[in-house]
């Protein structure tokens, strides 16, 4: 096995680094299970396949909590020794400068240890993981524990940590399952086909119809005959015909494009993505895009960049923009900018 790698991280590629250092990010929450990794900076593999990034970190975190309860338990017992050796009052205060130092909630020498992902890091100082939160790399709901805590408690509920997370805004998007279900470039192009398809079928009822209607009266013929009936009338006719045919291919458009919006805005969802049962959702909390993120920076600031570009691409930046759906995360131009991904739902 290769004694160097590469890690890609959103896309990203850094390396080559060492596996001490691969350990030291994982230390740091920076390097996750989730993550990939490669030996040669080609063939690519999720993190989780190394354990050696993180055997060493969850070793390490099984011996210093052992090694935590053990040295209480010693401090105890030489608390119970000196008390009844009549010695409590000299030593008893060494022993509570010990604890002090060590388990007193709020001091720097505080042994930690937290939980990014599952993956469980520590023991670190108090001093590290207010660094962690200021970076984003430790959320309000990861779990942290210390000696003299019952049990792992979410950060942002222990006392000590809760007044750090104000005005800070998590930077690192969490592990979900809905990484596993973005749905297949395939699957996209066809409810791109839906899409259109519905707007070409309700163009071409409405035009079919007004087309019968001028049919059936007359008024395409008689706005052809101008010789019988005057330059005037002819001229009448031939541009309410017009008018008719425009307002049968904008009419529909407009309709189309409301019902759109509505789903975009209730469901995330265009009518081919509702049908394919497909969601829009937001990179950062899985959670569903919406109006501002699924409609007006997915859809029409992406349309709007691409007509102020037409004349420099002739139309070609709407297919660099089709063709982003085959990266590795599979997310379009428009996706990049509204910061969405497209998953698949039940």
């Amino acid at each position: 096995m290769s004694n160097t790698y590469y890690i890609r991280i959103r896309g990203r590629v850094h390396g080559p680094m060492l596996m001490s250092r691969l350990q030291g990010l994982a230390k740091k929450g920076q390097l996750s299970r989730i993550h990939d990794v490669s030996d040669d900076g080609q063939t690519w593999r999720k993190a989780s396949s190394v354990p050696e990034i993180f055997e060493r970190r969850a070793e390490s975190v099984s011996a210093s909590m052992s090694e935590g309860v053990s040295a209480v338990r010693q401090q105890r017992n030489q608390a119970n020794t000196i008390q009844s050796t009549g010695e409590a009052q000299t030593v008893g205060s060494g022993q509570e400068a010990v604890a002090a130092s060590s388990t007193t909630p709020g001091g720097e020498s505080a042994k930690w240890h937290y939980s990014i992902n599952g993956v469980q890091y520590g023991p670190t100082s108090k001093i590290e993981i207010s660094q962690l939160i200021k970076s984003g790399s430790l959320c309000r709901d990861d779990l942290v524990w210390k000696e003299g805590m019952a049990t792992w408690g979410e950060a942002s509920n222990v006392g000590e940590l809760a007044g750090l997370f104000q005005g800070v805004k998590s930077k690192r998007r969490r592990a979900s399952s809905s990484d596993e279900n973005l749905t297949t470039p395939m699957r996209r192009w066809f409810a791109r086909t839906i899409d259109r398809l519905v707007l070409f079928l309700a163009m071409g009822l409405s035009l079919s119809v007004v087309v019968g209607v001028l049919l059936m009266t007359g008024a395409i013929g008689e706005a052809a005959g101008g010789e019988d009936m005057g330059d005037g009338v002819a001229a009448v006719l031939g541009l309410g015909a017009l008018i008719a045919l425009a307002a049968a291919c904008i009419v529909p458009m407009l309709i189309v494009a409301i019902f759109q919006i509505y789903f975009l805005s209730k469901h995330s969802q265009s009518i081919g993505k509702h049908a394919l049962k497909m969601r829009i959702v937001r990179i950062d909390d899985d959670q569903p895009a919406g109006f501002a993120n699924g409609f007006v920076l997915r859809s029409l600031c992406n349309n709007l960049i691409g007509i102020l570009l037409f004349p420099v691409t002739f139309g070609a930046y709407f297919i660099i923009d089709a063709c982003f759906i085959f990266r590795d995360d599979r997310r379009c131009i428009h996706d990049l900018i509204a910061n969405t991904k497209v998953i698949d739902v039940e």
